[in-house]
């Protein structure tokens, strides 16, 4: 006899918690993605880094704001732990919103490197005899880092354009990770200095900070869905 609950019941509790929340924050945001939800997509707890490092560098109380989206700090620390990518971006967003600074996105991610985004990301990146060959080896890790997450090449005589989809670009910090994963595998190549020409980014909510900013050479074009 069994008095509390099964560790089925204790699941599917946290299933009901975290779709609860995520949808909260998709009304929140203004977005359509609060519908009934199928999975939970997940991510690589790695990618987090890079955000809350920034958080401790500038003094910015992260560990609450963690704890209330029910992502202990620790587990962004482990090896192989996945967690819930929109309780994750929901979380950084919310610590943005709070401290009134809606570009903690680009900030976070300016100094990054592509060392920083693990040992699986940066040896199938530095390892690539080309660029391309890269692209391609990338194309194929980040189905596991981050199945949400599809990359595309197209050619058009002299010029290749990179592209990034996601299922959750709605969150900011989301779009720009992406963004910043693809141009730091082309620096891996072309060098630390190389800046991109222009930069195409569609999501259903537009930035609410100047991009140029952190991409003064670019033409950078956004478009809301």
């Amino acid at each position: 006899y069994m008095s509390g609950p099964t560790p089925i019941q204790r699941l599917c509790s946290v299933w009901k918690t975290l779709s609860d929340d995520c949808k909260e924050h998709g009304r929140h945001q203004g977005t359509p993605r609060y519908g009934a939800m199928n999975t939970i997509p997940v991510f690589h707890a790695r990618h987090m880094q890079p955000f809350l490092g920034y958080c401790r560098r500038e003094g910015l109380a992260a560990a609450p704001t963690m704890r209330s989206f029910k992502l202990p700090e620790e587990f962004c620390n482990k090896d192989n732990i996945y967690l819930p990518q929109m309780m994750a971006y929901s979380a950084i967003d919310h610590i943005g919103q709070r401290e009134g600074i809606p570009d903690i996105a680009p900030r976070a991610l300016s100094g990054v490197a592509i060392f920083d985004y693990g040992d699986t990301i940066s040896n199938c990146v530095v390892s690539a005899p080309t660029l391309y060959v890269a692209i391609q080896q990338l194309q194929r890790i980040v189905k596991i880092e981050d199945p949400s997450m599809v990359i595309t090449v197209r050619i058009d005589g002299d010029s290749a354009y990179l592209g990034a989809r996601s299922d959750n670009a709605e969150f900011q910090c989301n779009a720009w990770s992406k963004l910043m994963l693809l141009l730091n595998t082309i620096k891996a190549f072309a060098g630390s200095q190389w800046q991109t020409k222009h930069i195409t980014l569609s999501s259903p909510k537009l930035p609410g900070f100047d991009s140029r900013d952190y991409f003064p050479e670019a033409r950078i074009f956004w478009s809301s869905w």
